[in-house]
């Protein structure tokens, strides 16, 4: 009966970390469902963290046109 009352209150083994999230620095498990942004090849451990990034590199800067005289 002890063997039984070890293993059932033994936790499961955690899975190996992977790596970690581009945005936040969470640890990224083995076997877990995560983002990846494929063009800078970087991964995310929610949608959030990569909409975050995505909003954090958008451009701000506005292009304003030449000014013309004959307009």
């Amino acid at each position: 009966m002890r063997d039984y009352d070890t293993w059932k209150t033994t936790p499961p083994p955690e899975p190996p970390i992977v790596g970690e999230c581009a945005k936040c620095g969470a640890d990224l498990y083995a076997g877990c469902d995560y983002v990846r942004d494929a063009c800078d090849d970087e991964w995310y451990c929610d949608t959030d963290c990569f909409i975050d990034k995505m909003r954090d590199n958008a451009v701000t800067k506005t292009i304003e046109a030449p000014e013309r005289d004959d307009w």
